[in-house]
């Protein structure tokens, strides 16, 4: 059999001619798997779990004021001086790459000056040549997009870049091809560049998912995904959680604000997964949910079926899984899959006769 790239230039599939162009490309990504790969280097761990890796690009998420953007610093001080007491981050990034650039695209410059004097004032530098700071705020969504795009490409020994602000370089909240190309980019300046990116989205406000298109493409594509929430009982708590990563997912920690202004890790909070009983659909991860849905699909084969039902399996699938069960607990996951559009219900909202489709 002829091999592939050995087609001549020309040869039509579905009679769509190659060009030398895609050729070239298609050779460069012809993987040699006989010979081993290493993985790319960590360049920041919470405990010993992989946070981000040169060549891709991870993802906070939170409501408003639920304190995003005081973990970036934390992030951003550990990469620019490693190890740090009471900071859940450890930095790694390699001496090649020991530049680091924020980019903000929601601030005013005298509020962005804030976050850079805390990143100054948690990591113990005064003002330090592998540290930049850029205010997009006044620019448009095209106009921050190209900028980033130089900064990405002109500044020197880039390891990890972090754009506070996502929804703010893209034409609209919902307009998927902007998503789509802005997501693209991600992934080609992490990958051409060999560098780590984070950003950081608002989450809606009738749920826990990242706004948008964009939202989606993000969570879709990131190696890791972590979500900020503010504790109803003290709002000067968040707690931190890992909703997607490609290993083990770490234990949630908590992080408050101090005398200072400077956020650090909170030592006493319990973790959910260190012990502490989860009660509510908020408190486990969005794996955890994914794993609850696809143990469902298995319980009820079928195109459909009556809303009764899933409350009966989903009540026992959750007492198999020990956690609270009952009708009502039953109820409140199942409102909470179908506020996540895991779940679509076909005809009145409180119909006994709506019929259940799980997605």
């Amino acid at each position: 059999m002829k091999d592939l790239l050995d087609i001549p230039h020309g040869y039509n599939f579905r009679n769509i001619p190659a060009s030398r162009d895609i050729q070239s490309l298609l050779k460069e990504a012809r993987l040699d798997y006989s010979k081993p790969i290493e993985a790319p280097p960590t360049i920041l761990k919470v405990g010993q779990t992989p946070f981000g890796s040169l060549g891709g690009f991870s993802l906070i998420t939170g409501k408003a004021k639920s304190k995003k953007t005081f973990l970036v610093t934390m992030m951003i001080a550990a990469a620019l001086s490693r190890k740090l007491n009471n900071n859940p981050f450890q930095g790694y990034l390699p001496n090649d790459k020991l530049k680091v650039v924020l980019v903000d695209t929601e601030q005013a410059e005298h509020e962005v000056q804030k976050v850079a004097d805390r990143v100054k004032r948690l990591s113990g530098f005064d003002i330090s040549d592998l540290f930049d700071v850029y205010a997009l705020r006044p620019f448009s969504s095209q106009q921050r997009l190209e900028m980033i795009d130089l900064i990405v490409n002109t500044t020197e020994n880039l390891g990890f870049l972090v754009i506070d602000g996502a929804r703010d370089i893209i034409q609209g909240i919902n307009d998927d091809k902007s998503a789509s190309e802005v997501v693209g980019k991600f992934l080609q300046w992490s990958a051409e560049k060999n560098i780590h990116i984070t950003t950081v989205l608002h989450q809606n406000k009738a749920d826990n998912n990242a706004r948008g298109h964009i939202g989606t493409e993000l969570v879709n594509k990131a190696e890791t995904v972590i979500s900020v929430r503010s504790q109803k009982a003290d709002n000067n708590i968040s707690i931190v959680k890992a909703e997607y990563t490609r290993d083990i997912d770490f234990a949630d920690f908590a992080i408050s604000i101090n005398k200072e202004g400077l956020p650090e890790l909170l030592n006493n909070y319990k973790s959910t997964k260190a012990g502490r009983k989860k009660t509510t659909p908020e408190d486990l991860s969005q794996d955890e949910h994914q794993k609850i849905i696809e143990k469902l699909k298995v319980k009820l084969e079928g195109s459909g079926f009556k809303y009764h039902t899933l409350v009966k399996e989903l009540s026992t699938l959750l007492k198999e899984l020990e956690l609270p069960s009952g009708t009502n607990k039953a109820k409140e996951f199942a409102k909470y899959y179908e506020s996540l559009d895991m779940l679509d219900r076909e005809g009145k909202p409180r119909s006994p006769n709506a019929i259940i489709r799980l997605r």
